[in-house]
């Protein structure tokens, strides 16, 4: 990814030609299609279930999805099985509606594609689009979905929001952007964030009984209810790093806002995520929430450069932040599991 994009903007100057950003896609997609089963931490289980699926009639189906969760993703699960019966090209169908909607969002509003996408590998999104096969399907609903919430087209945005939960529930999250995607957040969004991790920080052990008291019971079904009684938490380093990147985001909002007023979205997306990634210290499933937020940095980053006066200055800062994000990747390697080492679906998986 890092030798393409850097050979991209060697040979031809620029990095937002579309012919980039479809082979910067493509490579990804390569990627997620041959990998191993080792590669995800529930890609073992999401093979699994697909070549049950293979064994299973239509007159069995409805018994089979009724016991899993979000049925829907399962039905187009077995209907792909049908059409394809191989697990591979069900991965790669997976994460192309996924990067369908990173390529939607990067081609609409990123000025740099080449960076735009190795945020997207070296920050984790792709890599988290390899595990989490249901909310993969859903974010990539989700970025499209963008679109219409700065056209403040409700109609289009609520039935996008609503498909995209069918295949996650957490997608419903989302519909908290419509209203806040217009305010002029700026500084009180870092504030926000600052303040909710202080009393989260303060109040940690008690946000599970909180959430489970108070969450109405029509709202809380099994999904919410095990985030509520889960018990793994993350460190504060996410939010840090989030924190760090929407301070740097912010010195350029004044400029970005009065140029392209719908822009003003992109940084209230950004806090949202970053009040969800400060909540992911007493519940660490709330990072994957913040993710339907998150992946605004993704263009918002590469949109504030531009701002960046002198094209020295520019090309210094662009490159620390892009060695900053390789650095971070090889870190996060080595710090993680279930995602490295990389291996094909033909490869003895590495030990």
């Amino acid at each position: 990814m890092l030798l393409l994009g850097l050979l991209v903007r060697t040979a031809f100057g620029t990095a937002n030609r579309p012919i980039f950003l479809v082979l910067l896609i493509l490579v990804l997609l390569v990627m997620s299609g041959l990998r191993g089963v080792t590669v995800g931490a529930d890609t073992v289980r999401y093979s699994e279930k697909f070549n049950s699926f293979l064994e299973t009639e239509f007159s069995g189906v409805r018994k089979l999805i009724s016991m899993q969760k979000e049925p829907e993703f399962y039905v187009l699960s077995w209907g792909f099985g049908r059409l394809i019966p191989n697990v591979q090209a069900w991965f790669a169908f997976v994460s192309l509606i996924y990067l369908l909607g990173v390529a939607f969002v990067c081609y609409w509003e990123s000025p740099d594609y080449v960076f735009s996408m190795l945020y997207v590998y070296c920050m984790g999104m792709f890599f988290f689009s390899m595990t989490g096969l249901r909310q993969a399907l859903a974010m990539g609903v989700i970025m499209v979905s963008y679109y219409f919430l700065v056209k403040r087209k409700l109609i289009p945005f609520l039935l996008l929001v609503f498909l995209a939960s069918r295949f996650h529930r957490s997608a419903w999250v989302f519909l908290a952007a419509y209203p806040i995607a217009q305010l002029k957040l700026g500084w009180k969004g870092l504030l926000a964030g600052l303040f909710a991790f202080m009393v989260i920080l303060i109040f940690r052990d008690s946000l599970g009984s909180w959430m489970t008291n108070n969450i109405p019971d029509e709202l809380m079904d099994a999904r919410v209810a095990s985030y509520a009684e889960g018990t793994a938490r993350l460190t504060a380093s996410g939010f840090i790093i989030q924190s760090l990147m929407f301070v740097f985001c912010l010195r350029y909002r004044r400029s970005v806002v009065e140029e392209v007023p719908h822009r003003e979205a992109l940084f209230n997306l950004a806090a949202i995520g970053l009040i969800f990634q400060a909540a992911s210290i007493s519940i660490a499933e709330f990072f994957r929430i913040g993710m339907y937020f998150d992946w605004s940095y993704m263009v918002l980053i590469p949109i504030c450069l531009q701002y960046e006066s002198g094209e020295k200055s520019y090309e210094f800062l662009r490159t620390a932040v892009e060695m900053a994000f390789v650095a971070y990747f090889f870190y996060s390697t080595v710090h993680s599991y279930g995602v490295t080492p990389y291996t094909f679906f033909w490869a003895k998986p590495l030990i």
